[in-house]
């Protein structure tokens, strides 16, 4: 029967199929994917579900870091806000302080390692003068006798006073030591 028919007619015919096939063709694939996606959806909420606290912790864990971040910002800003507030008179800054009892501990150790060790610097801005506490290890009592000599024979050194506790061992004397300058 489809012989008989004419070529424009058979033409339309199977253009006709082609349509219907490829409408049906995409439908089913649409049902497809629309099916496999709802049978994905329990598996990743069970996913997410599992991971849960994981994700919580990792919340917790940089909402943490943020706030040791946080201090340590405001620290360094305290710091920043000490130097900002030394006036004229007070113009030895930490550093030069430190480059001070530097320049005394080498000139007591005279190229040899180990005579005095210093372990702590405390720099105090004080409402009278400006104070450094040292605290270390001399080797001997002369190796300290020395070095507050030295110090106090600097001229931006007021006075450089160490408790006679510092001097009672005879060897490996831990000491403190202030030193007010002017």
């Amino acid at each position: 029967m489809i012989n008989l028919l004419p070529i424009l007619v058979r033409k339309q015919l199977a253009n006709e199929h082609r349509v219907r096939v490829a409408t049906v063709s995409l439908f089913m694939l649409a049902f497809l994917v629309c099916t496999y996606a709802a049978m994905a959806l329990p598996s990743f909420f069970a996913l997410f579900d599992a991971h849960r606290e994981e994700i919580a912790r990792v919340g917790a864990t940089t909402s943490a870091e943020t706030l040791a971040q946080a201090e340590r910002v405001q620290a360094a800003n305290s710091n920043a806000k000490l130097l900002l507030s030394i006036t004229a008179e007070q113009r030895l800054l930490p550093s030069a302080a430190f480059a001070l009892v530097e320049r005394a501990r080498t000139q007591v150790a005279k190229g040899v390692a180990g005579i005095v060790r210093l372990e702590r610097f405390d720099y105090k801005n004080g409402e009278q003068a400006l104070q450094v506490e040292l605290a270390g290890v001399a080797r001997d009592r002369d190796a300290l006798r020395q070095l507050i000599a030295v110090l106090e024979s600097m001229p931006e050194v007021a006075t450089a006073d160490a408790p006679v506790a510092s001097f009672l061992p005879s060897t490996q004397l831990p000491f403190t030591l202030t030193i007010t300058f002017q």
